[in-house]
């Protein structure tokens, strides 16, 4: 069985909003410390985009693709991306979005935050 990450506070993004880009490919990386604990070994990445909580609407307005690209032991590194396939569909403002790394039964929330869609102009 996989070592948990160990005991951490959750990341939030409410200082930098993550900009959605409508149509594009959206990718960014998110680099955690040696303060989340062990390494993530063993373990996958989720992470979805919706206009609100679960609990208030469960409706997923696109699939982020995460992939632990460093797993440790001294820093994570996770890549976020969404493809143009997906971003073209958003037609919210903005909403919530959230990471998860898990492994198993093992699941723990490593970031939450808000994002704003970018409307495209050019098709």
């Amino acid at each position: 069985m996989a070592q948990p990450p160990g005991t951490f506070d959750l990341t939030y993004c409410e200082d930098e909003d993550r900009r959605i880009i409508q149509g594009a490919d959206n990718i960014w990386t998110l680099a955690f410390d040696t303060g989340f604990g062990a390494d993530w070994s063993g373990f996958a990445c989720r992470s979805s985009v919706r206009r609100s909580f679960k609990d208030e609407d469960s409706n997923v307005l696109a699939t982020v693709t995460c992939t632990i690209l460093d797993p440790g032991p001294t820093q994570r590194i996770v890549q976020f991306h969404i493809p143009n396939s997906e971003s073209d569909g958003i037609s919210e403002d903005s909403g919530v979005w959230d990471a998860e790394i898990y492994n198993g039964s093992l699941v723990y929330r490593i970031v939450a935050g808000k994002w704003q869609l970018f409307r495209q102009v050019t098709e």
